[in-house]
């Protein structure tokens, strides 16, 4: 018998959180918590969040300890589980004595049942992180999906290789180091994305991290882009 977790779902609302980074790992915290109270109250059933919302993308990672990032980690599992909704979130997290680039899925019971590390890192990313070696497949309410984070969306058989196992949703958490304005204008705001999803015909859901902003926004659609 399928639980209320498994079960299949026909249809998924999903949130993608336009978050803007703060200094500090607990603000982001609690802008995560603020973010999804108002993706439950629009009936999401699953928020996506931005690459690294945990620390932010511009934060010092040398000075990062593992109890912080564990710690941190629980607190958005409870966040999850009291709120009975699937939180994909954007978080270094340590394998060892490595750093990687992760996002991590967890479900409604607040239980991470999957950590994506990003394969194809920036040179920014190399600074600190070690690269992944293994495309995304997980499930989301019984809907297979796969994820690449920012600058994955360059690399076509990250979403191909998955598709053809099954996922049919590709999450996208990004970190915008521009301005809005300048991030719109490159490569005309599109960068591969179209053809990520017209490709593999999936939904495609895609949002955005800031290092500035004048507020946080929570988009309520399922894609993106659709198949």
């Amino acid at each position: 018998m399928e639980t209320k977790q498994t079960q299949k779902r026909d249809k998924l609302r999903v949130a993608a959180v336009q978050m803007t980074y703060r200094p500090t790992i607990e603000e982001n915290l609690a802008a995560i918590e603020r973010a999804l109270d108002i993706a439950v109250r629009r009936r999401a059933d699953v928020v996506l969040f931005p690459e690294c919302a945990v620390t932010s993308y511009v934060y010092d990672f040398d000075q990062l300890k593992s109890a912080t990032i564990r710690d941190a980690l629980d607190r958005v599992c409870q966040m999850a589980s009291t709120r009975h909704v699937n939180v994909l979130v954007g978080s270094p997290v340590f394998r060892g004595r490595r750093l990687y680039n992760c996002l991590v899925v967890i479900n409604r019971d607040g239980r991470i049942t999957y950590c994506y590390a990003k394969c194809q890192l920036t040179p920014r990313d190399t600074q600190w992180f070690t690269p992944g070696n293994a495309i995304a497949l997980f499930d989301v309410d019984g809907v297979p999906a796969t994820t690449i984070i920012c600058h994955e969306r360059r690399y076509p058989e990250l979403v191909r290789l998955a598709v053809m196992a099954g996922a049919r949703i590709i999450f996208h958490p990004n970190a915008g180091l521009d301005p809005l304005s300048v991030s719109r204008k490159k490569r005309g705001g599109r960068d591969g994305i179209p053809a990520r999803a017209f490709e593999n015909a999936v939904y495609y859901v895609r949002q955005h991290g800031r290092t500035s902003a004048r507020r946080q926004v929570v988009g309520g659609r399922f894609q993106d882009r659709g198949p």
